[in-house]
């Protein structure tokens, strides 16, 4: 690395950095662990756990259970090495950080493209989420999304005008919504019984395309670390993240595990094989007003906390030594102007959301949750030559699935292109 690359970092953060000075590990007003925690859960599980059951039944229950293990696995390795990369470089403040301090401004500015390619697909999806979930509320078919999505975009683009301490804070509403509308849609299956011919199998017995779609379904609902950096940088302590992490992991866990299986279950695989969201199999309209309504609060502050950390990076890019309050201000309401514009026109415009969250998974989530990772642990981090070596093919082997699981959704959403071509229509 040259020398000028090698200072790139500490000259972005000296200029950029809006939120404490350069190598400050302590603010008395950042965030606490609880609020990363739950920042933690708003995020991952936000949109990924409403197709777990339709990755379920494209495999069935023995290689489901073969994937959901393999990818928490990766899951947990992928944690573990974002809390020792931060460790490694304490001073930044954004995930293109970490990567400029491996590989220069070039690793920063990819690195920093990849992460930001993904939040905006990622808030495409939480839009369609939350415009989904209230027609559930007012009983309105799935396909006219124009209303609703811009009631959305007018509400998220007011709760990014909020501070990111006061974000932690809607995120814990977020779970708690999310928690109770699980147990609202499985307390409202188990009174009305398993769905007319709900049938489970052991094995599926998968092809390719079923293995690359599932298992990029799970991947995408399994990350989310590539955002811890952004976190432990706005904490009070970040020698606390931990607690966050690991706790956070444990409940994503535990509830994907449920909502899979009892989706499963409950739904049967020949339903499932649509690809709607769990909540569209809940029969009674009340039931699905409240849970829409649940799904709302749970997903709008996820869409706020990935708009306010991509709104974050994007702004500090123009920050320079005379940039004043006003200014920022100024670039960060134009700049949420146009991302609200973005998540609410391309909302309009996605079906199968099971099948897009699993393209954007193997696109973007592959690389940011496992290679990305894997390559920065090589350089920046300090362990045994054959962990090494692991971290190196592990880092080939991701490549090759994203790959793979690409292909895999492209060709699935080929299949549906009759019923694309029908909902490419504004109402």
């Amino acid at each position: 690395m040259e020398e000028g690359e090698a200072t790139s970092l500490k000259e972005h953060q000296i200029t950029n950095s809006s939120y404490g000075t350069a190598g400050e590990v302590s603010k008395p007003a950042g965030l606490t662990w609880q609020n990363c925690f739950f920042m933690i859960l708003a995020y991952i599980i936000g949109a990924g756990v409403l197709g777990l059951p339709c990755s379920v039944a494209k495999l069935g229950w023995l290689p489901a259970a073969f994937a959901y293990f393999l990818t928490l696995a990766a899951f947990v390795l992928s944690n573990t090495l974002y809390l020792r990369l931060f460790k490694a470089v304490p001073d930044a403040k954004c995930f293109g950080d970490v990567a400029g301090a491996a590989f220069g401004r070039s690793g920063e500015a990819a690195a920093s493209v990849l992460q930001t390619s993904w939040m905006l697909a990622f808030s495409a999806l939480l839009h369609l989420t939350a415009a989904l979930s209230l027609n559930q509320m007012f009983g309105r078919p799935d396909n006219k999304v124009g209303l609703p999505s811009a009631i959305i975009a007018a509400v998220n683009f007011l709760l990014l005008q909020v501070r990111l301490t006061s974000v932690g804070h809607l995120t814990a509403i977020s779970t708690v919504a999310l928690i109770v509308a699980c147990f609202v849609v499985f307390i409202s299956f188990s009174i009305s019984g398993r769905h007319a011919g709900a049938e489970t199998e052991m094995s599926a017995s998968p092809n390719q395309t079923a293995w690359g779609m599932s298992l990029s379904n799970l991947v995408c609902a399994f990350s989310g670390s590539h955002i811890w950096i952004e976190l432990q940088s706005e904490m009070s302590n970040p020698a606390e993240f931990s607690k966050a992490a690991w706790s956070s992991t444990i409940t994503t866990a535990v509830t994907y595990a449920l909502v899979g299986a009892l989706g499963y279950y409950y739904i049967g695989k020949e339903e499932l094989a649509s690809g709607h969201p769990l909540t569209s199999y809940v029969s009674n309209g009340s039931v699905r007003a409240v849970v829409g309504f649940l799904l709302v609060l749970h997903v709008v502050p996820s869409y706020v906390l990935n708009g306010s950390l991509l709104l974050r990076n994007l702004v500090s890019l123009t920050d320079g030594p005379q940039t004043t309050g006003f200014g920022r201000r100024v670039r960060w309401l134009f700049t949420s102007a146009v991302l609200v514009t973005f998540s609410w026109y391309t909302s309009t415009r996605i079906p199968f959301f099971n099948d897009l969250a699993g393209l954007c998974g193997s696109l973007f989530l592959v690389l940011l949750s496992q290679t990305v990772p894997l390559a920065l642990a090589c350089v920046l981090l300090t362990s045994k030559p054959s962990v090494m070596a692991s971290y190196a093919i592990m880092a080939g082997v991701s490549v090759v699935g994203a790959v793979l699981g690409t292909i895999a959704c492209i060709d699935d959403l080929h299949s549906k292109k009759a019923a694309l071509l029908q909902f490419l229509e504004f109402e």
